[in-house]
């Protein structure tokens, strides 16, 4: 376990050095931060005077960890399409996996999937648990009148 300012780390730790660290607690002057808008994590809404304004839980926890471990850093969002990022038939990365491979960016913050071809270009930082989904079925609700169908019959006889 490290402990990084009131944080305290206690995953695997990375093998290299993704974010440039010169030693331990010691960052690069300013980290490039690459989003889309991916609403409720991340979301980017433009003003008037052409600047931007984040916010979204991504985003919110990003300040959080950014103010406990000192860093700097600016957001570039990518506005021109491409996505989370997907392998182009000419062999490079688009979206925001492109940004990370090509090294435009050093941190990307949306909801991205893990899979094995991302992973061969990116890091996840997957023990960190931000989201937790729940699938269900749903059904139509109604009247209390509406026949309901009975365990031993067949639907719609029943």
């Amino acid at each position: 376990m490290v402990r990084l300012g009131d944080l305290l780390s206690v995953g695997e730790r990375w093998s290299g050095n993704p974010l440039g660290q010169t030693e331990p607690g010691h960052f690069p002057e300013e980290l490039v931060v690459t989003a889309i808008d991916d609403r409720p994590h991340f979301i980017i809404n433009q003003l008037a005077n052409g600047s931007y304004t984040y916010d979204g839980y991504l985003y919110q926890l990003w300040e959080i960890l950014a103010q406990q471990l000192g860093l700097r850093y600016r957001i570039q969002p990518l506005l021109n399409g491409g996505g989370y990022g997907y392998l182009d038939p000419n062999g490079t990365w688009t979206g925001l996996v492109g940004e990370l491979a090509a090294g435009r960016a050093d941190v990307a913050l949306s909801w991205l999937t893990y899979r094995v071809d991302r992973a061969a270009v990116v890091h996840f930082v997957d023990a960190v648990p931000v989201e937790r989904d729940q699938y269900a079925f749903s059904v139509a609700g109604g009247s209390e009148t509406r026949s309901r169908p009975r365990l031993g019959c067949r639907w719609p006889r029943c």
